[in-house]
C-alpha cells in the first residue's frame, strides 16, 4: 500500500479533527484519519542522510560578524541546505529537516 503524503496526512487528520462532510460514512474516515497518523509518524521519524559540498563564509546580517555555513547535499530529495557551521561543532541531538518533518544525519566524523 502506497504511503500517504505529509501534506495529505496532515490534511486527513484536520479533516476528521473537525468532522468535514466529505461523503465519507464515518467507518471510513476513521480509517483514513487512522492510517494517516501511522503515515505522519513514519515521517516524523525519517532521518534523510547528507553530504558536505561546500563551506562558504556569509556576513550575519544583525552582528555584521562573519558566519561559516556549511552547505550540505541531501541524499534523497537531492536538495540543498545551509547550517552554521559552529551550531555542527556543537553537541546537537538532532537537525530538523526544513523541506520535511524529520531530520538531517551529519556523520560526528564530518562535524
Amino acid at each position: 500500500m502506497e504511503r500517504i503524503s505529509f501534506d495529505d496526512c496532515r490534511h486527513y487528520i484536520a479533516q476528521g479533527a473537525i468532522n468535514i462532510d466529505d461523503g465519507l460514512t464515518n467507518v471510513e474516515k476513521d480509517s483514513r484519519v487512522h492510517r494517516a497518523m501511522h503515515d505522519l509518524c513514519f515521517w516524523m521519524t525519517q532521518v534523510e542522510k547528507s553530504i558536505p559540498v561546500t563551506c562558504v563564509t556569509v556576513t550575519d546580517p544583525d552582528s555584521k560578524a562573519p558566519v561559516e555555513v556549511e552547505i550540505r547535499k541531501l541524499v534523497e530529495s537531492g536538495a540543498m541546505v545551509g547550517i552554521d557551521a559552529s551550531y555542527l561543532a556543537s553537541d546537537v541531538d538532532e537537525i530538523r529537516n526544513p523541506y520535511n518533518p524529520g531530520t538531517i544525519e551529519v556523520p560526528d566524523d564530518e562535524t
